[in-house]
C-alpha cells in the first residue's frame, strides 16, 4: 500500500513525497521476517524514477538507478524484459544530464549521450525480440533515440526516430495521443532545421491529432502553438504569428504559471513580434496601430525587465 501511494504521487509530479513513501516502503520490507526480494527490488527502481524526476541530485539518481539495474540483471539474468524498465529510466537519467550540461556546453555530455545510446540500443532489441517491432515500447524507444538525435542536431535522425514512432503508435488502437506527441517532434525537427512550410503542415497535424484525443497534454499544444508562430515568424508573416503566440502565451501562463520560463520565453517571442508589427505600421503611416503595438510590447518587457536590451530599446525609441 505505501509503495502504490508513491506511485500514485510520481504521477501526480509530486517527487519528494513519492521518495518518503518509497522510503518507508523499504523500510518496512526490510523489518519483515521474510521480505520479498523481487518486491525489494521493485520499490527501489521506483525511489531512484523519483529521485531521477525530481531533478534534486541527477548524479545520486544515475548512481541508485544503475545499482538497481546491476541488481535487476543478477536477479532476472541478461536480456529479460524485466529489466527494460531500469534500463530506459537510467537512459533517461543519463540523457537528462547531458541536456542540461549541453544547454550550458554545447560540447559536452558526449559521454552521457554514449551511454544513453547503449542501453537504449539493448532496450530495443529486447522489446523487439520479446514483443515484436510493432509493440508500444518499441515505439517509446524511438522517442527516446530521436531526443538523442535533437541533441546532437541530427535532424534527419530525428525525423527517422519520429517517424517510426508515428507509424508504430497510429498502427495500435488507444494510442492516439502518443501518436499526436510524436508527430509535434517531427514538426521541431523541420522547424529546427528551416523547413518552416513542411514545419507548419506537421504542426497543425498535431494540434489536429490532439483535438481528436481531448488530450492531458496541454502544455504541449501550447508548444504547438508556440512552435507554429515561429515558423511565420521566421517567414516574416508576423500577423499570423502574433496569433499563435499569444495563444501560446495565454495556455502556458495558465498551465506552468506567469513566471515559469517557457512562459517568459513565449512572453519575449511576443513582444519582438508586436515590435515587427509596429515597425510595418510605421512604414504605412499608421500612428494609433503603431502606438498601440509599442504599448503592449512594453506591457510585456514590464513582466521581464531584463530582456528589454538596448537594441530592443534603441527599436522602441526609433518606432516612437
Amino acid at each position: 500500500l505505501v509503495e502504490a501511494r508513491g506511485r500514485a504521487l510520481v504521477s501526480l509530479g509530486r517527487y519528494n513525497e513519492a521518495l518518503e513513501e518509497y522510503s518507508r516502503a523499504e523500510e518496512l520490507l526490510a523489518a519483515s521476517d521474510s521480505p520479498d526480494e523481487r518486491f525489494l527490488l521493485f520499490v527501489r527502481e521506483g525511489f531512484a524514477r523519483a529521485m531521477r524526476l525530481s531533478k534534486r541530485d541527477p548524479d545520486r539518481a544515475i548512481a541508485l538507478l544503475e545499482e538497481t539495474l546491476s541488481e535487476h540483471r543478477q536477479f532476472y539474468g541478461e536480456g529479460h524484459p524485466r529489466l527494460l524498465s531500469g534500463i530506459q529510466e537510467l537512459a533517461a537519467a543519463y540523457g537528462s544530464r547531458a541536456f542540461d550540461a549541453r544547454a550550458k556546453d554545447p560540447q559536452a555530455g558526449d559521454g552521457d549521450l554514449a551511454r544513453v545510446r547503449g542501453l537504449l540500443g539493448e532496450a530495443l532489441e529486447i522489446s523487439t525480440r520479446h514483443f515484436g517491432a510493432e509493440h508500444p515500447n518499441v515505439a517509446r524507444i524511438c522517442l527516446l533515440r530521436g531526443a538523442v538525435a535533437y541533441a546532437d542536431k541530427n535532424w534527419d535522425g530525428v525525423r527517422s526516430s519520429y517517424g517510426n514512432a508515428v507509424e508504430i503508435f497510429e498502427a495500435l488502437p488507444g494510442y492516439e495521443d502518443d501518436a499526436a506527441l510524436a508527430t509535434m517532434y517531427l514538426g521541431v525537427a523541420d522547424l529546427k532545421s528551416n523547413r518552416y512550410e513542411p514545419a507548419i503542415a506537421i504542426f497543425e497535424q498535431a494540434l489536429e491529432a490532439f483535438g481528436r484525443t481531448n488530450s492531458r497534454h496541454h502544455w504541449r499544444v501550447a508548444g504547438i502553438y508556440y512552435n507554429l508562430g515561429e515558423a511565420h515568424y521566421q517567414l516574416q508573416r508576423f500577423e499570423v504569428a502574433r496569433g499563435h503566440y499569444e495563444e501560446a502565451l495565454a495556455r502556458f501562463r495558465d498551465s506552468k504559471g506567469p513566471d515559469h520560463p517557457t512562459t517568459q520565453s513565449v512572453r519575449l517571442a511576443l513582444a519582438d513580434c508586436y515590435l515587427q508589427l509596429a515597425e510595418r505600421e510605421v512604414g504605412l503611416g499608421r500612428r494609433q496601430e503603431t502606438a498601440d503595438l509599442i504599448g503592449r510590447a512594453r506591457e510585456l518587457f514590464a513582466a521581464m525587465p531584463d530582456r528589454l536590451t538596448e537594441d530592443r530599446q534603441a527599436l522602441i525609441d526609433r518606432l516612437e
